[in-house]
């Protein structure tokens, strides 16, 4: 139970693991218990440094230049996340966390800061499920890295598994 600020809430999951769901139900309870949270989304991220594609390769963490853009996405998600703890608010970060040494950064931060993470790790497999909800936020326009199945099934590919010490 989360009681103050200090803490970093670091959501970890495939695309459509219901992490931004997760994200406003865990910002809406700690509110009505008096704790101030925000999400910070690396959607909303790359949209604000203009860093959104839907190439296959900018899926492709293979690829030098995906990994520079997604990379300074979630730069931006951890010094947003250190801005809140300078306030005292909870950060809730809401991004795949899929490579290991992003999630480092922000183990790195929150020692910085004094703070401790709570990783949320989401998942859904049934495949589709996954692809009705891609077909559905495709065609109402929503912001998403993610257009097709071969998308999916890169980043999922490419996906560093959890250590046993996070």
């Amino acid at each position: 139970m989360i009681r103050k600020a200090g803490k970093v809430i670091m959501l970890y999951g495939h695309p459509m693991s219901g992490k931004t769901t997760a994200a406003a139900r865990i910002q809406e309870y700690l509110r009505k218990t008096g704790i101030p949270a925000e999400i910070i989304s690396s959607a909303k991220s790359r949209l604000k440094g203009n860093i959104h594609s839907s190439t296959t390769s900018f899926v492709d963490e293979e690829n030098a230049r995906t990994r520079s853009v997604k990379d300074k996405a979630y730069k931006a998600v951890c010094n947003a996340a250190v801005k809140c703890l300078s306030r005292n608010v909870v950060p809730i970060l809401d991004a795949t966390f899929h490579k290991l040494y992003r999630r480092e950064w922000v183990y790195a931060l929150a020692k910085s800061e004094g703070a401790a993470v709570y990783l949320v790790w989401l998942v859904h497999n049934d495949e589709s499920a996954i692809k009705k909800y891609m077909k559905e936020r495709r065609e109402a326009g929503k912001v998403s890295a993610l257009h097709t199945w071969g998308q999916y099934a890169i980043m999922r590919q490419q996906t560093d598994r959890l250590e046993d010490n996070e």
